[in-house]
């Protein structure tokens, strides 16, 4: 998305230019897809988005690409909802569950005040400050006898936080940095579904740029930018070879951290590496089961609450915060969501293993005779070469460094001098060639969002046209 946002920016700049795309489709991290049927059934199943799934927010461009194209569905998604359910098949009260995601909420928002006020004193990580307050509180706000409960809840909130945060752990959250993500006044716990899935928003930008401006199936394999002056090398792992002028480095910030020591020659400065290694980057993975009929009934949701501690050994499932209905979208279906080492696991399984080992959580913790569902589609974003995980975090690696989404930004001119963001290129070197780095990573503002991804792309060949 941030190569078709840099692109869309220079359709009409009279520059020549090309978009190198590894993969034999548009998009990225954007997969929308058919299910799989059971095994034996000669069929493609309903289409699923396997990876970015909801816009957040409409104060973005990309909700105005869609609401001019008529991609957007009227209907809202909600995460979260229905029955919260023990390992011992036991139901929490509604009343409980609200009252500790109130709680849960209240101290997050608090946490947001360390990056709106610049505070030098900050907790270790968003975990620590979470437990923390809420081991404070949890005595004046929850009775003796529901202490526990509410200690499995925040279990439970802490995996769904991990999930949402694409991270191994909450430890691994900067405290500090939790609320550099800006919202622009919106509420966005309700998200915005597309018609026709995501692909649909990727390919109206497609036809925008034009099909010939793309190039599928080019792995960048090498890029030498130093001292030419003039010209960029890109090498392909096919052989091919392009000569660019200006380069927009648009991988995946998981393609940058597993390629950074061969990828680019010669090394990057130290201040692109430093960022590249210190902004986190985790997996998320996505489970979808359609079945023949809604054998769940009235409930909005089934979420599992464990009565043990989550250990870095459980097994995958344990990882799981449980399982939403898909609506709007395929009939009968719910969506699971694993992250952490969970979702690592769970892409060395088969499609039948995971399945399985899902209908055997569902029938544990609903006592319910729950069939296998007819249709499957299981998610390895990690084992993507291209993409190699889901999205960024701000990690407490970022703690002290203050600049660590801005050293991403700023132009790499390639005989050696580099330029702040926003600035122009020194006098008397507007013919050397440059590198910039856009995505989703790159946004101070949108990180971790489709609309940051485009919007970076967007704004970094602005600059360069500038």
């Amino acid at each position: 998305m941030a190569g078709l946002g840099a692109a869309k920016a220079l359709r009409t700049s009279g520059k020549t230019f090309a978009l190198l795309e590894a993969q034999s489709v548009a998009g990225g991290r954007i997969s929308t897809v058919p299910m799989k049927a059971q095994a034996g059934v000669d069929r493609e199943g309903p289409r699923i988005d396997a990876g970015a799934q909801w816009l957040h927010g409409r104060q973005n461009d990309l909700h105005g690409i869609a609401v001019e194209n008529d991609l957007l569905r009227e209907e809202l998604s909600e995460e979260g909802l229905g029955d919260y359910l023990r390992d011992d098949r036991y139901r929490i009260d509604d009343y409980l569950v609200q009252k500790v995601d109130f709680l849960v909420g209240q101290i997050l928002e608090e946490c947001e005040g360390f990056a709106k006020k610049g505070c030098e004193e900050f907790p270790a990580s968003v975990d620590a400050y979470l437990r923390e307050q809420f081991e404070r509180r949890i005595g004046e706000t929850f009775q003796q006898d529901h202490q526990e409960l509410a200690r499995q809840l925040l279990d439970w909130h802490i995996r769904f936080q991990i999930i949402d945060n694409s991270c191994m752990s909450m430890k691994d959250i900067s405290a500090k940095l939790w609320g550099s993500y800006s919202f622009n006044g919106e509420s966005c716990q309700a998200h915005i579904n597309m018609k026709y899935g995501f692909q649909a928003l990727v390919d109206c930008l497609v036809d925008v740029i034009s099909h010939e401006k793309i190039v599928y199936n080019k792995e960048v394999s090498e890029i030498r930018w130093k001292d030419l002056k003039s010209r960029v090398v890109v090498k392909c792992s096919d052989g091919t070879t392009y000569n660019c002028q200006h380069l927009i480095v648009t991988f995946s910030l998981g393609v940058l951290k597993a390629s950074l020591n061969k990828l680019f020659q010669p090394a990057l400065p130290k201040s692109y590496r430093r960022s590249i290694r210190n902004i986190g980057f985790g997996t998320i993975d996505k489970i979808f089961l359609q079945f023949e009929s809604a054998w769940w009934e009235d409930s909005q949701g089934i979420q599992l609450v464990w009565s043990d501690t989550l250990e870095k050994d459980s097994h995958w499932t344990r990882y799981l915060s449980g399982f939403d209905i898909v609506d709007p979208g395929p009939p009968n279906t719910l969506l699971g969501w694993v992250g952490s080492y969970g979702a690592l696991e769970m892409e060395k399984l088969s499609d039948e293993q995971i399945v399985d080992d899902c209908v055997f959580i569902l029938r544990k913790f609903t006592n319910k005779k729950v069939p296998k569902p007819i249709n499957f589609y299981c998610t390895r974003w990690h084992s993507n070469p291209f993409v190699r995980g889901s999205y960024s975090y701000t990690s407490t690696n970022c703690d002290y460094e203050p600049d660590f989404q801005r050293s991403l930004l700023e132009t790499l001119v390639c005989d050696g001098h580099e330029t702040k963001t926003g600035g122009s290129i020194q006098a008397g070197m507007s013919d050397s060639a440059t590198v910039r780095f856009a995505g989703e990573a790159c946004h101070p503002k949108y990180f971790s969002t489709v609309h940051g991804a485009y919007q970076s792309g967007l704004e970094q060949a602005q600059k360069l046209l500038n």
